[in-house]
Formats: C-alpha cells, sequence, structure tokens
C-alpha cells in the first residue's frame, strides 16, 4: 500500500498531485487509483436559455436530456448539468474560440459564460465500487443508470458532479473543497486495498 506525505499546500487545491514527498505512490497494479486531472484538462461552463442552441450553433453536441453528456471527438466532453447550465472538458484550442464567442457577458442575450475552477479527479479500479458504497449515497451503479447519465449528488460531505466513462469514475466539485475531498477519499480507499495515487495521464 502507498504512503503518502502530502507537501506544504499552495493556495489552489487543483494542484495536490503535484506537491507529494512520497517516493513510492503505489503499484500500478494497485486496487484503487485515485488521479488528480484538475491541471490535466481544461474547463468551462455557460448557462441561461440560450446556452443549449449557442452550443449547437458551435458545432458540439447537446444531450437532449439534462444530466446527461455527450463525448467530444477530440476526447473531451460536454456535460449538460441543468435544463440550460453546462460543464464543457475539452483542449484548448477548442475552449479558447469557444470562450472568445461567448465573451463579454452579455454578448449573446441569454448566455452567461460560467467560470469553472474546480477540482477534477478520476477514479478507477477493481474496488472502486466498495469505495463508493462507503462514499456515496447514490447507487451509481444500478442497471437502470444510462450509460450517459450524470450525478449530482455529494460524496463524503461535498457537492460533486460525477459520470462514468468507461471503467473510470469522473468528479468535480468547488475547488475550495478540493484538500478535504482529496484527503478523505486518500483516507477511506487506503482501506479498501492498495492504492495508487498520481496525476491522470
Amino acid at each position: 500500500m502507498s504512503t503518502l506525505k502530502h507537501a506544504p499546500r499552495r493556495a489552489s487545491p487543483c494542484e495536490l498531485a503535484q506537491h507529494w514527498c512520497a517516493e513510492d505512490k503505489g503499484s500500478a497494479e494497485a486496487d484503487l487509483t485515485l488521479s488528480d486531472r484538475s491541471l490535466q484538462t481544461a474547463r468551462w461552463g455557460c448557462k441561461g436559455p440560450a446556452a443549449p442552441q449557442w452550443l449547437a450553433e458551435q458545432g458540439l453536441p447537446v444531450a437532449p436530456d439534462y444530466n446527461r453528456y455527450r463525448e467530444l471527438p477530440t476526447g473531451g466532453l460536454v456535460a449538460r448539468l441543468g435544463v440550460t447550465e453546462f460543464l464543457i472538458e475539452a483542449d484548448a484550442a477548442m475552449l479558447g474560440p469557444l470562450r472568445d464567442a461567448a465573451m463579454p457577458a452579455g454578448r449573446v442575450h441569454g448566455l452567461y459564460p460560467v467560470l469553472r475552477q474546480d477540482v477534477a479527479l478520476q477514479l478507477q479500479g477493481p474496488a472502486l465500487h466498495t469505495l463508493l458504497r462507503q462514499v456515496c449515497s447514490v447507487d451509481l451503479q444500478a442497471r437502470e443508470n444510462p450509460p450517459d447519465v450524470v450525478f449530482l449528488t455529494t460524496m463524503v460531505g461535498v457537492g460533486v458532479t460525477l459520470l462514468w466513462r468507461g471503467d473510470a469514475l469522473l468528479l468535480w466539485a468547488d475547488g475550495t473543497m478540493g484538500s478535504y475531498l482529496w484527503d478523505t477519499l486518500v483516507e477511506v480507499a487506503r482501506d479498501c486495498g492498495s492504492l495508487r495515487l498520481c496525476p491522470a495521464p
């Protein structure tokens, strides 16, 4: 099992994975892998009555129902968090022009840009279901859940957005809760088997 000693925190909890002092981050064959994606992926959001149509006009896939997501050909995603609110993860080459087209706020009537400063984590491994039963009250593995569902729930007392991509669970939460969320998940995960901690590839 990996032993981890955190270096002093910086102001941004999104930099957690860059400040470990442990030489051993855990085996690649660990029962659980917890990855910090906060600095690995760019994200942006928008909301408002014009948001669904505007995103479609920009060439992005828009799920017809809320709490669903669509994947992008470049590997990113567009998550519909509510009727008119969206989270977009994509590379900078795509997000830059998208932000420019929406700014300044009010440029597009009924569209409101949303700054996303989330902590973004990824959890995977054969012991993941064991961990989820301890930290989340929602049954994320229920058979009736559509494969593109987006969960808005709580985990260890923190409001989170969750979705499955293959066998990996992606998680977003308020960046100010990043340190607490990371430390608590690590503590619980250590009781579920061997643990690997790393930035996402």
